[in-house]
């Protein structure tokens, strides 16, 4: 990622070094994090290298990309929740 996006990764550790410890949450600086590109790693790294590799295998993956597809994979309570 420092490679093609160091944008990206300036904000993302400008954010952690500004974290905030609530409780068991560690939280993020909202105002710094929301300075950071919205670029998925599929295009800011994957389309641009050429040192990928690519491989079959069979590990149940599915990529969480909604709350309704964490909620299908999770464990869920008696009443429901994950």
């Amino acid at each position: 990622l420092s490679l093609y996006r160091p944008d990206i990764v300036k904000v993302c550790q400008e954010t952690v070094k500004n974290i905030h410890y609530d409780m068991d949450f560690i939280r993020l600086d909202d105002k710094i994090f929301r300075n950071c590109p919205q670029e998925s790693i599929d295009y800011a790294v994957m389309e641009k290298t050429k040192d990928a590799v690519v491989a079959t295998m069979d590990i149940g993956w599915n990529d969480v990309g909604a709350w309704s597809s964490l909620w299908e994979l999770g464990k869920k309570d008696s009443s429901g929740n994950v």
